[in-house]
């Protein structure tokens, strides 16, 4: 008793696993990573990790005996030190005799709620898209980034393995069985674009869906059923169509590499990639007698060295009615075929990491920026995706846009730099500097509505936002740049009085800086305030200069004060102020 303590707090009752929760955290502790069900005859190898026998065996079979690895942390091994594991024999079989889970939530255990603060487990699936209140569809940036940013996958090259096709032909099923096969050194995830292919329902949100996919999945995987048909075709042209000007605008290959998985064939014995080598041949010359070609995209694409067909067989009838998707309910030719195909994409999925065009390595983080900027898009531009052809019209508007925002940044930042020299500066006062900006400003937005191609819908509304943009961006330089171009004035001023005029000086430079600030009361009145602090200060001259140059720095507020009725009456005596007279 008097030890308790040191076995640290007790947890909650809420922490305790569920019996439900407990028998499945048993099972996963016996479960073959080759075949992710319990384990049959179970063997331990050398690094400690348990297979099936069978299973073991016939991973090893396509492998050099001098290879061998441990299909689970890719340790070397023995073939010849596969040992009986009577203990873990043991163990299996009394879970076997334990409730299933359907036993346990018939009879009312309750599943623990999740609230929306807990990290999703690793290798759980995560909803990143989903439909607005609209029926648009909506990043989940957040999810996106704990699956692209967080756990050490930021800054690690990342293989996106992504799996498109028609609802209901066991694309999920594939992803869960992937899961305890993928041990790489990239970061892999698994993506499934459920009912990407349903174009005839919905050709925005399926345009959509497809290039998130593209940007989602380095490695594709095109899932069809029976054979490759005319439908599938069409969608994958348009995928491609998709993925090519996603490629550009986001400097990624369209396609890294493509799989053909066709399930349920049954036209010929030959299966897997023998099988898918001959139909992809066949489908190649079909797309190719066309003459005008219908799919020019995909026959080129599945003419690239870079994608291939693999050909499954059905799974069998008990596994079509009502199991649960345990190989043990699968035809044994299915077993055997899935295992084929999910080992060789095992051993390629490491080298088909995201790259961008150069060939360079591309982490999450910089995966996730790119998704991120495109969800944007997607947002800003709701009619902008009714078709591949209407995608590439909204990005190349929004490269021109983008073009005209960087332009615009690159003159400001010019004319700030011109500015800090204080002779450079006191040569263009305020209000031609605001006349500068504004002829600028117009030579882009005629620039932009000239280089943008048939205007989409909203070219007119995303021209005036941009008006709007860089109007901002000039009133708060033309803010900062007269505020340095009154200081500088007010030194020239001071400068001048010290240097030239030495006595007067001090009265040359207040009246300056009287000019300037009679100016914020009443601009009207600068000159005559100017003066007026001069003479005040026994010094005419000084008081003159200082005048006229707290009068010309004020001539923009002056012609504000006509504008708005209150122009100088004829014959006041008003000296010329127009932009070309010199400031002193």
């Amino acid at each position: 008793m008097g030890n308790a303590n040191n076995k640290g707090p007790i947890p909650p009752p809420s922490s305790k696993p569920t019996p439900e929760g407990m028998v499945k955290r048993l099972q996963e502790d016996v479960t073959c990573s080759i075949c992710l069900d319990i384990l049959e005859d179970p063997v331990s190898i050398e690094c400690g990790h348990n297979f099936c026998r069978g299973c073991l065996s016939a991973h090893w079979s396509g492998v050099s005996a001098w290879g061998s690895q441990c299909p689970e942390c890719r340790a070397p091994c023995s073939r010849d030190r596969m040992t009986p594991d009577t203990r873990v024999k043991n163990l299996v079989e009394k879970i076997r005799d334990l409730p299933c889970e359907e036993t346990l939530t018939a009879t009312g255990t309750a599943r623990p709620e999740q609230g929306p603060e807990i990290q999703p487990e690793q290798g759980r699936p995560v909803q990143l898209v989903r439909l607005d209140e609209e029926g648009g569809l909506t990043l989940d940036e957040e999810a996106l980034s704990r699956c692209l940013e967080q756990g050490g996958v930021g800054d690690a090259p990342v293989c996106l393995v992504s799996i498109i096709g028609e609802q209901r032909r066991g694309k999920s099923f594939l992803l869960n069985y992937l899961l305890r096969r993928l041990q790489s050194l990239v970061a892999v995830l698994l993506v499934d674009t459920e009912g990407s292919m349903d174009i005839v329902r919905d050709t925005e949100t399926s345009v959509k869906v497809s290039a998130l996919s593209m940007l989602l999945g380095s490695y594709q995987i095109l899932n069809v059923s029976s054979q490759i048909k005319d439908p599938d075709l069409a969608y994958l042209e348009m995928f491609l169509h998709v993925a090519e000007e996603v490629g550009k605008e986001y400097g990624l290959e369209s396609i890294q590499h493509l799989d053909l998985l066709v399930r349920d064939w049954s036209n010929s014995m030959v299966l897997g990639s023998d099988g898918g080598k001959e139909h992809l041949r066949d489908v190649r010359q079909m797309l190719a007698a066309r003459s005008p070609c219908k799919h020019p995209k995909a026959l080129e694409a599945l003419s690239r060295s870079s994608s291939r067909c693999y050909l499954m067989p059905f799974p069998g009838k008990r596994i079509m009615t009502g199991s649960q998707g345990s190989l043990r309910d699968m035809d044994e030719d299915f077993r055997d075929s899935l295992r084929e195909y999910v080992t060789t994409l095992v051993g390629l999925a490491g080298q088909h990491a995201w790259r961008d065009r150069h060939g360079a390595l591309l982490t999450g983080t910089q995966l996730t920026a790119r998704i991120t900027k495109f969800s944007d898009l997607m947002k800003k531009h709701h009619c902008g995706f009714s078709s591949p052809a209407q995608m590439a019209v909204t990005f190349h508007n929004q490269r021109v846009l983008d073009r005209a925002s960087a332009d615009h940044a690159l003159f400001l930042k010019e004319k700030d730099g011109d500015s800090q020299n204080p002779i450079t500066c006191l040569k263009v006062r305020p209000s031609k500097m605001a006349k500068l900006l504004a002829e600028r400003r117009g030579q882009l937005l005629w620039r932009c509505w000239t280089d943008m191609p048939e205007p989409a819908p909203e070219t007119e509304a995303r021209l005036t936002e941009l008006e709007e943009e860089l109007t901002r961006e000039a009133e708060t330089f033309l803010e900062i740049y007269g505020k340095r171009f009154k200081t500088f004035a007010i030194l020239a001023g001071v400068g001048a009085g010290v240097v030239v005029l030495g006595p007067v000086g001090g009265a040359v430079g207040a009246g300056i800086g009287a000019g300037i600030a009679a100016a914020a009361v009443a601009a009207e009145a600068a000159v005559a305030i100017g003066a007026g602090t001069g003479a005040v200060a026994g010094i005419i001259v000084g008081g003159g200069v200082g005048g006229g140059v707290g009068g010309n720095i004020t001539r923009k507020d002056r012609q504000k004060v006509e504008a708005a009725g209150g122009g100088r009456e004829e014959g006041d005596g008003t000296e010329d102020l127009s932009d070309d007279k010199p400031l002193i």
